[in-house]
């Protein structure tokens, strides 16, 4: 079953999972890519502001991470939009296809999901 779940951002285990597999996505699709640093996704947790709130989940296969959501929003203005940029590992894209349809899930509910197979 995949379980979605937020990234809390002190936990550095979850937050090196879910950006090493942000890398390996991102490596897979762009060959020429510009993926955000380790250091940068740790100073963004890091130093949140008042005007852009950001959440990060992960979706895990038992302990394993098999995709990543960053979901963010203004929080000033524009407040019916909102930007959503999921990754799931290459290898597990054609095995783990309720990975998208649980982010977009959880994204729609405060309550978490979870997504049988």
């Amino acid at each position: 079953m995949i379980r979605i779940s937020e990234v809390d951002p002190a936990d550095e285990t979850t937050l090196r999972a879910f950006w090493e597999t942000e890398q390996a996505s991102v490596w897979a699709d762009r060959e020429h890519a510009i993926p955000r640093s380790w250091q940068r996704l740790v100073a963004m947790v890091s130093h949140p502001n008042d005007w852009y709130r950001r959440t990060l989940l992960v979706a895990r296969d038992g302990d394993e991470v098999v995709g990543t959501a960053d979901l963010g929003g203004s929080m000033t203005d524009n407040l019916h939009l909102a930007d959503l940029e999921i990754h799931v590992r290459p290898e597990r894209r054609l095995r783990e296809p309720d990975v998208l349809h649980a982010f977009v899930l959880q994204a729609r509910s405060p309550r978490g999901h979870e997504c049988p197979r």
